[in-house]
């Protein structure tokens, strides 16, 4: 695997979390810390793998030309 994939993968993961956590701020009325919790509990961990795996199906298939 080439540096440039691992860091698509990691860069995606990434974003996915703080969207999660984003949306866990806003619910939470700005409390940091609870949006913290919230992101990282499995319910927090299932909606980020859920994101990660939508922008890469997202990303293959705009490559092969179906979006």
């Amino acid at each position: 695997m080439s540096a440039y994939l691992w860091g698509n993968l990691l860069g995606r993961l990434i974003f996915s979390w703080l969207v999660v956590w984003l949306f866990a701020l806003v619910f939470k009325k700005g409390r940091v810390r609870a949006a913290l919790r919230a992101s990282v509990w499995p319910w927090g961990w299932l909606f980020v793998l859920l994101l990660f795996v939508l922008s890469i199906a997202g990303a293959v298939l705009r490559s092969q030309g179906a979006g």
